[in-house]
């Protein structure tokens, strides 16, 4: 622009005057949708083009704000106007905040058809109608089902809750009423539980049972027991895994499995054999030494001579059977024997028979001699034997027999620690081995049992904890006994 300036006398100035026009400010609009019909989570943000900052901005002519973004809005038309640092104001844009179309959601029970050999299966069923929301939707009933048309259901009440992408939920519900067909087959059952927490009395017996219990499927059921039984209860069984199989009318099946428990079995030993010499106190009896182990609960011990402790002491004139029987608290019972070979040695004049026979070990004219019992002790000592001579026991210094009748020696003799007897026997039998000091008291019994023919033995006699001296070791086999000397020395 140029102002002119006139004075009265005509004078006249002129100077140029500029103005400059500053344009409105313009923007962009980005509108975020509401989630869910009928929410209020929908935005409008606002983005400068132009124009001068700092900008204020202004939705349906409310007023002006410094944040560029309105949230919190419900579905419909927002007008919007920024201003600028110069006061300018844009002309109004409109943004389209839209919504989910609404969900709508109703179930109403159908009937399937009960099919055969469905099994478990029952016939209820719901259908469920649902529009609106965004997809894909999801399904959860308070069954637990995640099907849009749940099936196979029993009588009752039945809700679900509808979920689409955005996670918009709706709800529907449905009553299930006269539904025709079964509840699952199912079979369970209890073993009986007897003394101690046991299924079965005494090991290996078969006095174990089961109560078996049905439910649903279709009567009448069959049974078939992994026994072989057909009912639906069984007794009479072992200890172990019992299984049946259950089918119904509709030939569905169900299986139920019972491991029943016996007790460990009773363990009873009676101890070894023993050799007495009747007529001869310090060799007439014998301590038998029992035990017990197993079972179900505590255990008692009963032999055969009505002793109820674990060792009894016994005196027998002729060879005896010992039986020794361990009975627990549910009564089971095991026994174990064991013999006491007694052989009569009294010998005398007369009525008394207060003497010992003694067997005179020599080497070419062993004999039978009478004695009286304090002078067994030194007889014994020589390497004589109590009893009568057997014909056929010849024994050498070695102390190895005869061929035909038994090998019996002993290495290293002397020994200073330990020394090895090897006993072969030329036909099987029941022997007795033991080991005897100079006074004729028993040391060791070293071995009481059957030895085969042919087979060779060997039994170690340790000398750690005994003193040096001459020891006797006697083989008895039947009415023949043989005797080596063993030398200690330390």
């Amino acid at each position: 622009y140029v102002v002119t300036v006139t004075d009265k006398y005509g004078c006249s100035a002129q100077d140029n005057v500029a103005i400059a026009v500053t344009t409105a400010p313009t923007f962009s609009l980005a509108a975020t949708d509401v989630s869910c019909f009928g929410g209020d989570n929908g935005s409008v943000t606002v983005s400068p083009l132009s124009g001068s900052a700092p900008f204020t901005y202004q939705n349906n002519s409310n007023g002006f704000q410094a944040s560029e973004t309105f949230d919190g809005l419900i579905a419909g038309l927002y007008e919007v106007q920024v201003m600028d640092a110069n006061g300018c104001e844009s002309a109004p844009q409109t943004a389209i905040v839209s919504e989910a179309d609404p969900m709508f959601a109703f179930a109403y029970q159908t009937y399937d058809a009960p099919v055969s050999g469905n099994c478990g299966g029952l016939s209820g069923a719901i259908e469920l109608y649902f529009e609106g929301g965004v997809a894909p939707h999801s399904f959860l009933w308070s069954n637990g089902s995640t099907d849009q048309n749940p099936t196979n259901l029993p009588d009752g009440y039945y809700e679900v809750v509808i979920t689409d992408a955005n996670g918009c939920e709706t709800y529907a519900s449905s009553d299930i009423y006269d539904s025709q067909g079964s509840a699952p087959l199912e079979a369970s059952g209890v073993a009986a539980i007897l003394a101690n927490g046991f299924n079965i009395s005494c090991n290996g017996g078969n006095n174990g049972s089961v109560d078996l219990t049905i439910t649903g499927g279709t009567a009448p059921y069959t049974y078939n027991w992994s026994n072989g039984a057909t009912t639906e209860d069984v007794q009479n069984l072992a200890a172990g895994l019992h299984s049946v199989t259950v089918t119904d009318q509709n030939n569905c099946t169900a299986v139920a499995e019972f491991n029943l428990v016996a007790p460990a079995p009773i363990t009873v030993n009676a101890g070894s054999d023993a050799l007495t010499y009747y007529g001869y106190a310090a060799e007439q009896c014998a301590t038998l030494h029992g035990w017990a182990s197993g079972g179900n609960g505590a255990v008692s011990l009963l032999w055969s001579n009505n002793a109820t402790t674990a060792s009894t002491t016994v005196c027998p004139t002729s060879p005896t059977t010992y039986t020794l029987t361990a009975t627990d608290a549910a009564g089971c019972q095991a026994t174990d024997e064991v013999l006491v070979y007694a052989t009569d040695v009294r010998c005398g004049n007369g009525k008394k028979n207060d003497k010992v026979l003694i067997c005179v070990n020599t080497k070419n004219n062993p004999h039978t001699i009478c004695v009286s019992a304090n002078a067994v002790p030194a007889h014994l000592a020589k390497g004589d034997y109590l009893g009568n001579c057997v014909s056929n026991a010849r024994f050498a210094q070695e102390a190895e027999l005869t061929q035909a009748v038994i090998e019996l020696n002993a290495y290293p003799n002397p020994f200073s620690s330990s020394s090895t007897i090897n006993l072969n026997m030329s036909v099987t039998s029941d022997v007795q081995l033991q080991l005897y000091d100079v006074n004729g008291k028993l040391v060791q019994r070293l071995f009481a049992g059957l030895a085969e023919a042919g087979v060779n033995y060997q039994f170690d006699v340790e000398g750690e904890d005994l003193p040096a001296g001459l020891y006797m070791c006697r083989l008895v086999s039947g009415s023949q006994t043989a005797n080596i000397k063993l030398v200690l020395t330390k």
